[in-house]
């Protein structure tokens, strides 16, 4: 809740209405108290006259997706992406070979087993 608060309050100080009202329609789905709840109505109100967003934001609520340890950038559900073989994170294929930026262990897209637990082989 604490994040899509903040997400709403900044998209809203950037002039970005229509992604204020849709952080503010998902924050009131999440049944948050009745202050919160009174202001997310406040905003949904006000962002429904304004609908457009000053800036261009790489997002979309209907298509999920990981971020990018690397670039910060969507990968969005079936765009091809790589895993770190340890930590998993997910990268953008443009970044495979180089070293894990997350757990700086292993090699981006490498082939290894991961991380095991000897106590769960018994």
């Amino acid at each position: 809740k604490l994040s899509l608060r903040a997400a709403m309050n900044t998209a809203y100080k950037h002039k970005c209405f229509k992604a204020a009202g849709e952080f503010a329609q998902r924050l009131l789905d999440l049944v948050p108290t009745p202050q919160i709840a009174d202001k997310a109505r406040k905003m949904i109100t006000i962002c429904d006259r304004q609908s457009r967003d000053n800036l261009a934001i790489n997002y979309d609520a209907r298509n999920p997706f990981v971020i990018c340890a690397a670039s910060h950038t969507p990968i969005h559900r079936g765009e091809p992406a790589v895993n770190c073989p340890y930590c998993q994170a997910a990268y953008k294929p443009k970044h495979n070979g180089e070293l894990c930026r997350v757990c700086t262990v292993a090699k981006i897209g490498a082939k290894a087993t991961g991380l095991r637990s000897l106590a769960s082989a018994n």
